[in-house]
């Protein structure tokens, strides 16, 4: 898994969010190497079965 939030651009460009220790943004940083975004994407189908759909998210039953 990536280090940080990232957004991937066309499943060619990463945008890597980087925050300080308090979580405020401080920058970004982009890679357009097609491994980098090869292992975000990945990254991300593995995670993407197991998050909260978002019309469930934060509802209380």
């Amino acid at each position: 898994m990536p280090g940080n939030d990232f957004w991937l651009f066309e499943s060619r460009i990463v945008q890597f969010n980087i925050f300080d220790g308090n979580g405020r943004w401080v920058h970004t940083d982009q890679s357009d190497d097609p491994a980098v975004a090869q292992l975000c994407a990945a990254a991300f189908d593995a995670v993407w079965g197991r998050a909260i759909p978002h019309e469930a998210y934060g509802i209380a039953e």
